[in-house]
């Protein structure tokens, strides 16, 4: 009877390809992710049949750099293993704080497999401007790790791990900016040349700087075309006025033989505080008014509607840009 002997079997797990990515977006920081990764590995319980496989998170070190910065602080994000969750916790100093706030947390289902994320603060993604509203950024790929741990039925383990780092994902906010409809005008009378007006237009718009919060807003003026016909006419020439952008200020020239001149006379300017949006309109020149006679002594005429315009231009904290812009 001793000579005869039964050498055990145990359960063996493999990793499968997969093309499964855990993805949230900051512009809804309320909404966490969930994928399942357990189709990452295959499990094979052999001759002892079927036990338990149960999935774990693990991070390369206490307090490893996590690959993302925070945006509030400039500070890094540094990951901890918490009650079996992925924590990234904001650093302090340029170095990690297990107590430092938490900028995202990764847990898992222990016996489906199912990851979920959950973005807690903004994080900064590197590429500015118009042109990346929704750019991703990744973990460092092998900072976090997915293990399936397979145990036959008379108890046997087998164990296989996959880097969860570069499957997850944060997707980038960006500010939005909006117009409202206002009252407000920017009106002069020619009766006191010297006397400029100026009117805010900043309540013309309506800025959320989203989930990264709020960097700056910059108002700009700009006209539709170089040398466009303003609408107006000069009274002492008959000739009409044209519209040029001169360093950032609208100017209203008077042309020449029926044709715009960049250097005819200035018949007015128009000028915005880039940080106030404090607009002001400096009349130079008398203009044409067409209604003659006594019932007309402060008839109003206005520049054609689409030859200004007013742009804001805001700014989120890490670098997104977006523009709305009124007539």
């Amino acid at each position: 009877g001793d000579k005869v002997g039964f050498r055990d079997d145990a359960p063996t797990v493999a990793v499968v390809a997969t093309t499964t990515n855990l993805l949230v977006d900051e512009t809804s920081l309320a909404s966490n992710a969930t994928q399942d990764f357990s189709t990452s590995f295959n499990v094979n319980y052999r001759a002892d049949g079927a036990g338990t496989t149960v999935y774990s998170l693990g991070i390369s070190g206490a307090g490893v750099p996590s690959g993302v910065v925070d945006v509030a602080t400039g500070q890094g994000v540094y990951l901890f293993l918490e009650s079996g969750s992925v924590v990234g916790r904001v650093g302090s100093g340029g170095v990690a704080d297990a107590g430092g706030a938490e900028a995202f947390r990764i847990s898992v289902n222990a016996g489906t497999g199912e990851v979920t994320l959950d973005q807690v603060l903004a994080l900064t993604h590197p590429t500015g401007g118009t042109g990346s509203p929704n750019e991703l950024i990744n973990l460092t790929t092998n900072a976090v790790t997915l293990t399936a741990t397979a145990t036959d039925k008379d108890g046997d383990v087998h164990s296989a791990f996959i880097n969860l780092g570069d499957k997850v994902g944060f997707r980038d906010d960006a500010p939005v900016v909006t117009t409202n409809t206002v009252g407000t005008a920017l009106e002069v009378d020619e009766t006191f040349l010297t006397t400029d007006d100026s009117e805010n237009f900043a309540s013309a718009f309506s800025v959320n700087y989203g989930a990264d919060g709020a960097g700056s807003t910059a108002y700009s003026l700009g006209v539709k075309a170089t040398g466009v016909d303003s609408g107006v006419v000069d009274t002492a020439t008959g000739e009409k006025v044209y519209l040029y952008l001169e360093s950032g200020v609208v100017v209203g020239r008077v042309g020449n033989a029926g044709s715009a001149d960049a250097s005819g006379a200035k018949a007015f300017e128009i000028r915005v505080d880039s940080a106030t949006a404090e607009v002001g309109l400096d009349q130079i020149r008398s203009l044409v008014h067409p209604t003659g006679g006594a019932t007309s002594p402060n008839e109003l005429i206005t520049l054609t509607t689409d030859t200004v315009t007013l742009t804001a231009t805001a700014t989120d904290k890490d670098g997104d840009v977006h523009s709305a812009f009124i007539n």
